[in-house]
């Protein structure tokens, strides 16, 4: 007959303590008991950590991840070697191997999976990857019919800003017409929020400007 297991009542099994709690309960002697202070060096270890990007693919669909690894790679063109390390089902923390590889596929994209976009984040090499909000992508946009005078850097950033956010990059040529019918620019999109169609400017009156998107993947 099989002896009951310490710590059940009745038959039935208690849950069983978690890591954490384990640990606590562990008595360490020694240099084990030493703690290992990081703290003051932890600005200059981050400095240390180069090339790495978080990334998910903004899909409920599954999909292979030697697909996916491959897909990349060969979009991305890079010189040295990518690597890939799986964190999830839908996570993976990847690392270049040159500060030129790493510079093309930041600043490059949007980049697209199967129709979907792939997110894309820098990572520290320390921070919790769990916490990372993966929902931005990158974007050229067009505001299409908008005025010379409004042609210049920072009012140009300011009309873009109506469509995406963060690290806005207008093409414009200050002091010169511009070549085009509309404003080009480059802009951050979320994920979570719908895509603006419309540009509302007032000057002496009120009016919209339309939004053409470039290359946009399926949302």
């Amino acid at each position: 007959m099989r002896p009951r297991m310490a710590g059940t009542q009745g038959g039935s099994s208690s849950s069983e303590p978690t890591v954490e709690e384990r640990l606590e309960g562990l008595k360490l002697v020694g240099e084990e008991g030493e703690e290992l202070d990081l703290s003051g060096e932890f600005d200059e270890l981050v400095k240390e950590v180069r090339w790495l990007v978080l990334t998910r693919v903004h899909t409920s669909k599954t999909f292979s991840h030697a697909a996916l690894f491959n897909h990349m790679r060969n979009a991305w063109l890079a010189a040295k070697e990518i690597l890939f390390k799986v964190k999830g089902d839908n996570l993976f923390l990847v690392q270049f191997n040159c500060l030129g590889d790493w510079s093309k596929v930041m600043e490059g994209g949007p980049w697209i999976f199967r129709g979907a976009p792939v997110v894309l984040a820098k990572y520290d090499g320390f921070s919790n990857i769990y916490e990372h909000n993966l929902k931005m992508i990158p974007a050229w946009v067009r505001i299409m019919g908008l005025l010379e005078g409004l042609m210049k850097k920072d009012l140009a950033e300011k009309a873009a800003a109506k469509v995406g956010e963060e690290s806005i990059l207008v093409m414009v040529t200050e002091g010169k017409l511009n070549p085009t019918a509309y404003l080009r620019a480059r802009v951050h999109l979320n994920l979570d929020k719908p895509l603006g169609r419309l540009v509302p400017i007032t000057l002496k009156e009120a009016k919209k400007y339309p939004v053409q998107y470039e290359r946009l993947p399926q949302f």
